[in-house]
């Protein structure tokens, strides 16, 4: 056998192989498209509109004149932005708005109480259960922002 036709075989061998490789990977990527399509809207809607979310750091804010690294005033600044970040409440300076409004808060008669009765119970642990497992697995759940495939694999207690 000659140099030149072992070359060919290895050759042949490589390419069938890569192209293998190929259609594994166009399979699994289709089938995690369709899963994502069938499953996961969110996912597939950012990345065929390209969104990516960032994390939010705040180990720095950058000012126009300065950068705070503090973490006092870091936290400082953060808590002033969000107490003003929006107009101001009308109820707030407006005490005739508050009278005007009043009503609207109180409860309904023709509601039955009952439907609250347990409203104020402790959440039973199969029902946690349930509803973490039936989450999305792509989706946080706030205010700590962890991922709810996390969440269906903590451990269960006893």
């Amino acid at each position: 056998m000659s140099f030149k036709s072992i070359k060919h075989t290895i050759w042949s061998a490589r390419n069938i192989e890569k192209m293998q490789e190929t259609s594994k990977r166009i399979d699994l990527f289709t089938s995690r498209r369709y899963n994502d399509f069938s499953c996961n809207t969110t996912k597939i809607l950012d990345s065929i509109l390209k969104r990516k979310s960032e994390p939010v750091r705040t180990d720095k804010i950058i000012l126009p004149d300065r950068v705070l690294t503090e973490k006092q005033e870091v936290k400082d600044h953060i808590q002033s932005h969000f107490r003003t970040w929006t107009r101001q409440n009308p109820l707030d300076t407006n005490p005739d708005l508050i009278k005007q409004w009043e009503g609207v808060y109180h409860s309904i008669e023709t509601i039955d109480p009952n439907i609250y009765q347990y409203l104020m119970e402790p959440i039973q642990l199969e029902e946690l259960k349930s509803t973490i497992n039936n989450t999305p697995k792509g989706k946080a759940t706030r205010p700590l922002a962890i991922a709810n495939g996390v969440l269906q694999h903590l451990p269960t207690p006893y």
